[in-house]
């Protein structure tokens, strides 16, 4: 399933899920399972936020380089985590 698909599917909308998938693009050509010293995974994510991606994978029982799971990062963030102050400007 496409990244488009995985945002739609966990309550996206389109628009804001095409927002996401450009953002993804820049970060990382769409490559989850890049890690550099900018971050790792598609998102990029680096300090509190990566070290958040491995807790919540390791609770998921599997591994940041999994492309689910990012996407389901993306929404934990948002409506439970670090990001959700900017949940209501998208």
């Amino acid at each position: 399933m496409a990244i488009m698909e995985e945002l739609i599917k966990e309550g996206f909308s389109p628009v804001i899920a095409a927002g996401f998938v450009g953002n993804i693009s820049q970060e990382s050509d769409f490559k989850h399972e890049i890690s550099g010293r900018s971050g790792i995974g598609f998102g990029q994510w680096y300090g509190y936020r990566k070290r958040g991606l491995l807790k919540f994978a390791e609770l998921k029982r599997t591994t940041w380089r999994n492309r689910t799971i990012q996407v389901k990062w993306i929404k934990h963030e948002l409506f439970f985590g670090t990001e959700k102050e900017y949940l209501p400007h998208i």
